[in-house]
């Protein structure tokens, strides 16, 4: 990790450190009967129903997801899913009459108080800035239907495409098209993200842009479950294909990709996770027609267009690589810093009917730097390049 990525972290943890210790006093308010003055307490939608919950549309039931005997070799030493399955909760939007929602991580409240859970994912509590803080005091008042599909982590990309655009989708399938309805999202947002949900955003739909620590009570929140859990972006293929379909059209980029680009996906002016001999990287990968890109750099238009094209896509593990969600079913190789993967961009890729290769390295954790095994990555690079076939014209999945 570079010196900037270890005084962030830094300061993290210590600002976590002094959260950690305000809140040690906040069961105080518990032992004199004003738990109910906290955001505390928790439960699902479905045990909230006639509680603060009405109206829970299923759209997907949930049920066991299995990967392939293929993904064994990962699936043996991943963090995650090691089993070779995951349990996919039913897929819902439901209403919360005179809810809450906290702008910038998308928790939302019940009348009553009660954190839904569904409305920020329960390993995530921890990271928002408001579990077992005070309840609002003074929200912004919004008449009439309000939703959200930001989460704690929406700054991300890779978590605004995985976890946010696919419930915007729930709420294109349930929502009257007459209906108006305001979506606030944090002042936070930058210009992909916007741009993208331009693309996206159903016509009945506005947004409301606000501070992202502030609190909006509506008449009604609407609010849909996520598709994504934890570091797991397998999506229901309908899904991605209308996000695809939406994106592209907004862009006018034809569905059908002639697959020509072989990307190196650099992490270049990250604070983490950057490959340190990127330079011996490229002189190896080079010869063999591949070409180093920062997407962060890039416009949105040249991101989808330069993914749509790609025949295979490498690369260290972070949010760049969040972008094969435009891909084909192309071959996607990427570095893991440690020798315990975690599976994001596995089950990403597997969700895309992409064929997922990996190298894992030696740092000791998933956010260090680290130097790529050149010579392992020629040799994988040069068997995968030998075994796919020509580039053709072909649709998109």
């Amino acid at each position: 990790m570079s010196p900037t990525g270890r005084l962030r972290r830094a300061v993290v943890e210590r600002l976590y450190g002094v959260r950690r210790r305000l809140l040690r006093a906040a069961p105080v308010l518990d032992r004199v009967g004003l738990r109910r003055l906290r955001v505390v307490d928790v439960a699902h939608a479905q045990d909230l129903l006639g509680r603060g919950v009405e109206n829970l549309n299923v759209l997907i039931p949930g049920g066991p997801v299995s990967f392939a005997p293929e993904d064994e070799p990962f699936l043996r030493v991943s963090k995650y899913y090691s089993g070779g399955t995951f349990e996919r909760p039913d897929v819902f939007v439901c209403d919360v009459p005179s809810g809450f929602i906290h702008v910038g991580t998308g928790l939302v409240l019940t009348a009553g108080g009660t954190i839904v859970e569904e409305s920020v994912l329960a390993y995530r509590l921890p990271y928002t800035s408001v579990y077992q803080g005070l309840r609002p005091l003074r929200p912004i008042r919004i008449h009439g239907s309000v939703a959200t599909i930001f989460n704690v982590f929406g700054g991300n990309f890779w978590h605004w495409l995985v976890d946010s655009l696919p419930r915007l989708v729930s709420l294109r399938r349930v929502l009257p098209a007459a209906e108006p309805v305001t979506l606030v999202l944090p002042d936070t947002l930058h210009a992909a993200q916007r741009e993208v949900l331009s693309h996206l955003l159903p016509t009945n739909f506005s947004v409301r842009i606000l501070p992202k620590r502030v609190w909006v009570r509506a008449d009604r929140v609407i609010l849909p479950s996520f598709l994504s859990g934890r570091a797991n972006g397998f999506l229901p293929a309908d899904y991605v294909n209308e996000i695809r379909s939406q994106v592209l059209r907004g862009f006018g980029l034809p569905e059908a990709a002639e697959r020509r680009e072989r990307i190196w996906v650099s992490r270049k002016g990250t604070v983490h996770r950057q490959v340190r001999n990127e330079l011996a990287v490229m002189d190896a990968l080079a010869p063999l027609g591949f070409r180093s890109v920062r997407p962060d750099l890039l416009p949105m238009r040249e991101q989808v267009e330069l993914f749509r094209t790609a025949d295979i896509v490498v690369g260290p593990h972070g949010a760049g690589l969040g972008a094969i969600l435009f891909s084909g079913r192309i071959p996607v190789v990427v570095l893991y810093p440690n020798e315990v993967p975690t599976t994001f961009f596995f089950t990403l890729a597997r969700g895309l009917g992409q064929k997922h290769l990996f190298l894992l390295h030696g740092a000791p954790g998933e956010e260090d730097d680290f130097d790529a095994d050149v010579p392992r990555l020629r040799t994988l690079l040069e068997q995968e390049l030998a075994r796919m076939a020509p580039a053709s014209e072909v649709p998109a999945p």
